[in-house]
């Protein structure tokens, strides 16, 4: 039967396109008796009839499955341009907002050296470094919590933060409108670039636009430093404060340039291959083959297709508990968006 169903379809379709299933499905559903009248070479009767029906229908199928492969490349180039819009959209406000976060921070630390710059520095990078850690053993929904973890734990840095300079020594020569003032715009910049960021690694950006806001951040920490150094006098006032506003202005052209030529991660589709092939072959020991894997790229993540084939002394039980198993694995990878597995 399967050499029937190939002589029905295109070589290029047979082997690629998952549709080809459903002919195997429906043609199987014919009677043995009716399949085996199809083929046998009578001249006229009702073996004629049959075969005629037999070969009507195949041609419905292949005009139905042809016109559903047209539907399907339709909606994936449809896909494809929203998505491309929907990144370009991304990149435009994240320019947009941290060239203006970078404007509104130079405002500030030429007012008050209130930000614990590199508290917060140090902490995005332990984070980051967890979070890649924890990226492959943990779930989706893990890792949506460590987001709200970083947002309530930078939330009560910055809180505490100022509660602090406003109970400090410093802020008696230093607390005044100005001060004031750019406490408030801290927070809000801040947590505005919080928000920014997760919308960011929800949207597959990963690793290298954190990068740069933590030597953003270290920068900032820098004119801090700078502006202290020029309050208590210790080299000349009007020195300080030009290096401090230069600083300032290396930190904005920083903001402004890095996302007009973004350096996102793209995927490697080779290397997930192997690695999405190795982890089915390593899960079972009853596993002997990966007959089929189809890996497509949605966004920036991938959707996984994978046939394994048990060995013939593998329970049935056993080896769909096994392929269960496999797929929820599969779905914990960070890179995956989702996961079909397939057993024999």
């Amino acid at each position: 039967m399967a050499n029937s169903v190939k002589f029905f379809l295109e070589p290029d379709f047979t082997l690629s396109n998952r549709s080809s299933e459903i002919i195997v499905e429906v043609a199987n559903g014919l009677s043995v008796e009716k399949r085996g009248l199809c083929w046998q070479r009578t001249r006229k009767g009702r073996h004629n009839e049959f075969r005629r029906r037999y070969y009507k229908s195949q041609k419905e199928l292949l005009d139905g499955i042809m016109a559903d492969r047209e539907v399907i490349c339709s909606q994936h180039s449809t896909i494809s341009s929203k998505t491309d819009v929907g990144n370009r959209t991304m990149r435009r406000i994240f320019l947009i907002m941290n060239s203006v976060f970078g404007v509104l921070n130079v405002i500030a630390f030429c007012f008050s050296p209130a930000y614990p710059s590199t508290l917060v520095a140090a902490f995005f990078f332990t984070f980051d470094s967890l979070r890649e850690t924890l990226a492959d053993a943990h779930s989706p929904a893990i890792d949506s919590l460590m987001s709200l973890l970083l947002g309530a734990i930078l939330t009560c840095l910055l809180g505490a933060s100022v509660v602090t300079f406003l109970f400090s020594p410093l802020a008696q020569s230093h607390l005044n409108t100005f001060s004031v003032y750019s406490i408030f715009i801290l927070i809000f910049t801040e947590l505005l670039l919080f928000i920014i960021l997760n919308v960011l690694y929800n949207f597959g950006v990963r690793g290298s636009f954190i990068s740069q806001c933590v030597v953003n951040v270290v920068m900032q920490a820098l004119c801090c430093i700078t502006l202290i150094a020029s309050q208590h006098g210790t080299v000349d006032k009007w020195a300080d404060l030009v290096g401090c506003i230069l600083l300032c202005l290396f930190v904005v052209f920083s903001w402004f340039l890095f996302p007009s030529a973004p350096k996102e991660e793209r995927l490697d589709l080779s290397a997930y291959t192997a690695r999405i092939g190795s982890i089915a072959l390593e899960h079972d020991k009853r596993i002997e083959e990966v007959r089929e894997l189809t890996i497509e790229k949605i966004h920036e993540r991938v959707l996984i297709e994978i046939t394994i084939v048990f060995n013939e002394h593998c329970p049935l039980d056993e080896a769909l508990r096994s392929t269960a198993e496999l797929r929820n694995k599969y779905l914990k990878l960070h890179y995956v968006y989702k996961a079909f597995v397939r057993c024999y």
